[in-house]
This record gives structure tokens, C-alpha cells and sequence, in this order.
């Protein structure tokens, strides 16, 4: 997953940053329109070791933000990067963050068969049942049965 965020550089200094989080780790930190001096002193590793919190009050974080992750990559300086979130994309981010075994591609496709492949037979299943009461079906209602059994007795 790729997110858009801001890195803090200094007490004030902020740098325009994507994110890249796949399979639990950050995978990538880019900087955008920064000097080469400056991405060379802000070298990212792949690495797990960040911790991802909110801020509670995101009228007083810098640009009114309403998560941010502690960033421990490179030269194991802490970084702090902020993001501001709407619920689908925090969604998206935690479930990047985890280390699930759903996350590989193949395994996606081969639970989504099973999953296809089930409501088609269940709906086949509810079809063959319908046809099969729809040829039971008595020739003549039930109230004409029973009246021509009184007319016999």
C-alpha cells in the first residue's frame, strides 16, 4: 500500500514522503523534490521495526494530522512520519502492517474460488429443489381431493 505523508525532518522542517507498506514491513521511503545530499542522509531500510499510533488531539499535530508512525530505518535514526487518514485507508494500512498469510496473492485467488464456487452450488442446490417441487406438484388442488371424497361415501 503507498501512502502519502510528511516526514519531519527537524522541530520544524517537514519533507513531502510516500510510503510503501507491504507484508508488514516498510518497503520504501521517497522523497519528493529533495535535494540528493538530503535522501542520502535519509536512507530507509526494509524493516519492521516502526510503531504505528494516533494522535488524539489532530488540531495541534502538524497539519492536522491524525496518525503517525516512529520510524526506526537507516542509520537506526528515528523518524517520525505523519499522515492524515480517512477509516478506509487506516483499514488498509493495518491490514498492510500485519503479517497475515492472506496478504499473497495466491492464497486471495484460491479463497475467492472456493468462495465462488460455493454460492454457484448453493444456488444450483436452491434451483434443483425448486424444479423437483414444481413437478411434485398434485394435479388437482387439495379442496377438490376432499370434496370428491365426500361425494363418494
Amino acid at each position: 500500500m503507498i501512502i502519502k505523508g510528511k516526514l519531519q525532518a527537524g522541530l520544524l522542517e517537514y519533507y513531502d514522503c510516500i510510503i510503501n507498506v507491504r507484508y508488514g514491513k516498510i518497503n520504501g521511503l521517497n522523497l519528493i523534490d529533495v535535494s540528493p545530499l538530503i535522501l542520502t542522509s535519509y536512507q530507509i531500510e526494509v524493516s519492521t521495526d516502526y510503531t504505528f499510533e494516533k494522535h488524539y488531539c489532530p488540531e495541534k499535530a502538524p497539519f492536522k494530522s491524525n496518525y503517525f508512525i516512529r520510524y526506526k530505518g537507516g542509520y537506526k535514526n528515528q523518524h517520525i512520519i505523519f499522515f492524515k487518514l480517512n477509516l478506509l485507508q487506516y483499514i488498509r494500512l493495518k491490514y498492510a502492517m500485519e503479517k497475515w498469510i492472506l496478504q499473497s496473492e495466491d492464497m486471495k485467488k484460491d479463497i475467492l474460488k472456493y468462495i465462488i464456487g460455493g454460492i454457484i452450488g448453493y444456488i444450483g442446490g436452491l434451483m434443483i429443489q425448486e424444479v423437483k417441487a414444481y413437478s411434485k406438484a398434485p394435479v388437482s388442488p387439495p379442496k377438490t381431493e376432499s370434496q370428491k371424497s365426500f361425494e363418494h361415501k
